[in-house]
């Protein structure tokens, strides 16, 4: 607190006997001792001077792939082996000579025709003639 006028008189109006009367004007005044006034100032001070902390934070860690070329692109060629193949081989077609036994007709007007039976195995490429047993059930030959 800090005074903010100090004690001091004042003359005022007054209305006993006691009083003094201005003989110029006629009123009743007297001195008055006025107590001191006094007045409240806040204030913020500094304390202690702004400084400036360290803080260690640990660090943040991100683990990030990454594709890098090493090398210009380049073409190697290497041989690959051949391997012989184990089919079997089966021609288009074949050229086979038949020998037909032939014999006398008796009757020149009694000729007769008696087809020749053959089967043919794709498989073996060969051709199987049946048995005279089988051609005999045709009818004689």
């Amino acid at each position: 607190m800090i005074i903010n006028e100090p004690v001091h008189t004042v003359w005022k109006k007054g209305t006993g006997p006691v009083w003094k009367i201005n003989e110029t004007t006629g009123e009743i005044i007297c001195l008055v001792q006025m107590p001191a006034t006094y007045k409240t100032i806040t204030k913020r001070i500094v304390k202690t001077p702004a400084t400036t902390k360290e803080i260690d934070s640990p660090a943040v860690y991100k683990t990030v792939t990454v594709r890098e070329l090493v090398s210009d692109a380049k073409e190697i060629r290497q041989p690959i082996p051949t391997r012989e193949s184990q089919g079997l081989h089966i021609p288009a077609y074949r050229d086979r000579r038949f020998r037909r036994k032939m014999r006398k007709v008796r009757d020149p007007g009694s000729s007769c025709f008696h087809p020749v039976i053959a089967q043919q195995n794709p498989l073996l490429g060969s051709w199987n003639f049946p048995h005279r047993s089988q051609a005999e059930a045709w009818g004689p030959a």
